[in-house]
């Protein structure tokens, strides 16, 4: 599955979507042929919410994380 900035990047071009499928969601990104530019059939990942909030969940920690170590990196800059 695509990271979520480049379901960002590809969506705003109209190059992926998603959709529900039951309880998950599907996560869909168009391909094409490397050798005739071609449009291929689209990429499906399946997705739910549950694993958006796992990921959202880790990177507000690795955030939290780096927020504290910028801190304390700054006030060593500061100290005289």
């Amino acid at each position: 599955m695509i990271t979520a900035q480049e379901y960002l990047e590809k969506k705003v071009k109209g190059l992926a979507w998603i959709e529900k499928l039951n309880d998950a969601y599907v996560l869909y990104v168009c391909r094409f042929s490397p050798e005739t530019g071609e449009e291929l059939e689209p990429m499906a990942s399946g997705f739910d919410i549950k694993t958006l909030k796992d990921q959202q969940a880790a990177v507000q920690i690795l955030k939290d994380s780096t927020d504290l170590l910028i801190a304390e990196v700054q006030a060593l800059e500061n100290k005289p």
